[in-house]
């Protein structure tokens, strides 16, 4: 039921003078200036402010994370309305998710009079935790890092690394929308691991969340299987629906995948380079790599292109891959983009 602008207003007062177990625990927010390089879609504005929660909960006057958050909203519209507010969750665990209201309102998803709100859960951004052993590799969801690597990063973070569990994610975003003053939020949108943050967080705080929006779904229950094995028997169907709707023959895109797959299993890895990428252009061709750009390729449409690079591939080319392969890798990101030490942590 909408609330009248008289309701809204007495519910407002209301919550002001009530006291709160976190009145004073935060600053008033100061909203300046987003980073540069900072997205930007015409007739939008987005600023960017922080806020501190403790690492560990148990000890809320130990070591503090600053946690960014970002709001955009079209000109001449309310800074924060509570009851349209769009919260966005970003994926991983381990990308950062300050700069996800701009992508929303490029794609043109956002109604009008909503405000967006981005974050960076804890561990990304710019408090991402730093693991060179791991952060330097090209990593991705099924690609095993190399051995020592994660024991190396999980000794280097010492016994803070089980204050980085989605739980402790959760709380973190209560934080935010009591810092933010939202009685709820009016949705709460979450992409892969994202999905997974926003259902928890929904069943947690069940008062606080309007309405989700699930994208590319992680079910919100315990033992996922790291190996995805529901995920790889999945890509069969998938391009039968992808072929049933385009100009390719399921039964032969699943043979040659097979094939394909078989040849890069059983032969050394291909190095291809492509023309233009700099030092991204460089791409290690493996069955691992196949499969990741078959899975990724799902959620972002590049698994269009794979019938007929795969196709390129048994014919000698491997060109059409190598770009197929390079748009599905994450590639070696800083901690700020891609944190791979908040993934292990976060799994582990």
């Amino acid at each position: 039921m909408r609330r009248s602008p008289a309701l809204l207003l007495v519910l407002v007062l209301a919550a002001l003078a009530a006291p709160s177990a976190q009145a004073g625990a935060q600053p008033a927010l100061q909203w300046r200036v987003c980073p540069p390089g900072t997205p930007a879609v015409r007739g939008t504005t987005i600023r960017c402010t922080f806020i501190a929660v403790p690492v560990d909960r148990a000890v809320p006057t130990g070591l503090a994370l600053r946690i960014r958050i970002s709001r955009a909203v079209r000109n001449g519209a309310p800074p924060i309305d509570p009851e349209r507010t769009l919260l966005i969750l970003s994926g991983g665990p381990g990308q950062s998710g300050w700069w996800t209201p701009m992508s929303a309102f490029r794609r043109d998803v956002v109604p009008a009079g909503w405000t967006v709100v981005g974050v960076d859960q804890r561990g990304t951004g710019l408090s991402g935790l730093r693991c060179p052993s791991l952060q330097g590799q090209s990593l991705s969801d099924i690609r095993v890092p190399a051995a020592g690597t994660i024991e190396a990063c999980g000794a280097l973070l010492g016994p803070a690394r089980a204050h980085y569990r989605t739980a402790d994610t959760l709380d973190d975003l209560e934080a935010v929308r009591v810092a933010l003053g939202i009685t709820r939020w009016g949705a709460v949108w979450g992409t892969s691991y994202g999905s997974y943050v926003a259902s928890r967080y929904a069943r947690a705080y069940p008062a606080s969340v309007r309405a989700a929006v699930l994208h590319s779904v992680v079910p919100a229950r315990t033992n996922v299987d790291p190996l995805q094995a529901r995920n790889l028997r999945a890509i069969g169907p998938a391009i039968a629906r992808m072929c049933a709707a385009g100009d390719c023959r399921s039964g032969r895109t699943l043979a040659e995948a097979r094939r394909l797959a078989a040849r890069l299993a059983t032969s050394r890895p291909r190095l291809a380079v492509l023309p233009g990428w700099g030092g991204r252009g460089r791409v290690r061709i493996d069955d691992v790599a196949y499969a990741d750009a078959w899975i990724s390729g799902s959620v972002t449409g590049d698994i269009l292109d794979l019938p007929a690079a795969t196709r390129s591939a048994l014919a000698g080319d491997l060109l059409p891959l190598a770009r197929a392969v390079a748009r599905s890798r994450y590639g070696v990101l800083p901690a700020t983009d891609y944190s791979w030490g908040l993934h292990m942590a976060t799994l582990c």
